[in-house]
């Protein structure tokens, strides 16, 4: 079978603020239809990363690739292939759902009937047309979240890269969203979010990337992370869960091969995480898995 060629590729990226690195020697390619999501502690460069992504930032070192194109070699077509949702609402409290959306189309080149059918695609993919001319001042947060969704998706861009998504949301409006993200999944769109909810990244992600200090832990898929990095596997930690020296951080996919060398010991607060993650991933298995005989039967999640 064919491997599909990647909507986004990093190669080598390293990244500074002022004269200090923060991000360093970053690998990483997303495929069509793939979630991928980045954890790690504040100040590990999630942001940035996601920021140098979206070409808010200048890459330092390295290159970033939407479909084979960099921002330096074609700005407009680059962003052109990407919707950024960043953490904090982006629109425009005085303008009505449907306003704020035909405001953004239009910045993104769109105009008459393709811009009024864009626009009600949109509505109607986030469950907001019967709220398309009230101001979004007066909507709730899941609401609000979804409208900022909406306005990244009126160009149809390849990849979608989306700050924190859920941040301060319940859990029947975080469910939501996630329903809209696996949606977009499923018609090929690429997805790259950052995250501090590890159920989040263990249900929804089809790749996690842990950043620590700058740089790349580890990346695969959940249960690849959780091998390699729980409190009972090899590296980083003892066996007790304690932090441990990082002696080595491997790369998970096969065609990076060199390891990413550390010396530092691994913060606590990382250390918890990686546990956790490792729970979580264990109950996600457990309840995709089969339940033998004798055990309740699992209720399968309404489609």
């Amino acid at each position: 079978m064919t491997q599909a060629s990647p909507v986004l590729s990093l190669v080598g990226v390293s990244l500074r603020w002022g004269k200090r690195w923060v991000v360093t020697g970053l690998n990483l390619q997303v495929e069509p239809g793939k979630i991928l999501g980045f954890l790690g502690p504040n100040g590990s460069g999630k942001s940035t990363t996601l920021a140098a992504i979206s070409s808010h930032k200048p890459v330092d070192e390295g290159e970033i690739l939407i479909g084979g194109i960099s921002a330096k070699e074609a700005p407009e077509l680059y962003r052109q292939r990407l919707g950024y949702v960043p953490q904090d609402l982006a629109f425009y409290e005085e303008l009505s759902a449907r306003d704020n959306l035909l405001f953004f189309g239009r910045m993104y080149g769109l105009h008459g009937r393709a811009l009024r059918e864009r626009v009600m695609d949109a509505l109607e993919f986030v469950q907001l047309v019967n709220q398309a001319e009230r101001k979004p001042s007066s909507f709730s947060g899941g609401m609000q979240r979804r409208l900022n969704l909406a306005c990244s998706l009126l160009h149809d861009p390849p990849l979608l890269l989306l700050d924190e998504p859920t941040v301060g949301l319940d859990v029947a409006s975080r469910e939501a969203i996630y329903d809209l993200l696996t949606n977009l999944r499923k018609r090929g769109r690429a997805i790259v979010l950052t995250t501090h909810l590890l159920e989040e990244a263990a249900s929804l992600c089809d790749q996690i990337a842990i950043l620590n200090q700058g740089k790349l832990m580890a990346h695969g898929s959940l249960e690849e992370v959780c091998a390699h990095l729980s409190p009972r596997g090899v590296g980083y930690f003892s066996a007790d869960g304690r932090p441990a020296l990082a002696t080595k951080g491997p790369s998970l996919h096969k065609e990076e091969t060199a390891p990413i060398e550390s010396t530092q010991p691994v913060p606590r607060a990382l250390a918890r995480m990686i546990a956790n993650l490792a729970a979580q991933g264990e109950a996600h298995r457990r309840a995709a898995a089969p339940h033998e005989a004798g055990t309740l039967g699992g209720l399968e999640k309404a489609a």
